[in-house]
């Protein structure tokens, strides 16, 4: 799930991994449980206080442009995705990812020409 929450943008901090068996737990298990939700709980009240976020990786990069190359040309073809995709400013000239970050530029010029690439073989295709 955090793979594709940072994918779409989000910033995915810390996960919980829980140990729930059928059928009734041991004590341990429980309390280890419990412990387990409570770290997670308070990583995700320290996420919520930060005010800056995380710069995209690479494949985050590559994966918005080639999503924004798709939906920028589907405005007859999925008129929902691609109202949604411009009222978020996505496809507007100069957008480097999801929200206002740095994004690092060799990731952004991969991410473009990514996004290039797949306009190009979708035009291509429609031939």
């Amino acid at each position: 799930m955090g793979a594709v929450a940072r994918v779409e943008g989000f910033d995915a901090r810390n996960k919980a991994g829980l140990i729930t068996p059928p059928g009734t737990l041991s004590p341990r298990q429980a309390r280890k449980n419990k412990d387990l939700l409570r770290k997670a709980a308070k990583d995700f009240s320290a996420a919520l206080q930060h005010k800056t976020r995380k710069s995209p990786g690479l494949i985050n990069v590559v994966i918005f442009h080639s999503q924004r190359a798709v939906f920028s040309l589907m405005e007859k073809e999925s008129p929902c995705d691609y109202e949604y995709w411009k009222s978020k400013g996505w496809l507007s000239p100069g957008v480097g990812y999801f929200v206002d970050v740095p994004v690092n530029p060799l990731y952004l010029a991969i991410g473009r020409i990514g996004g290039w690439m797949v306009k190009r073989r979708i035009r291509k295709d429609q031939v």
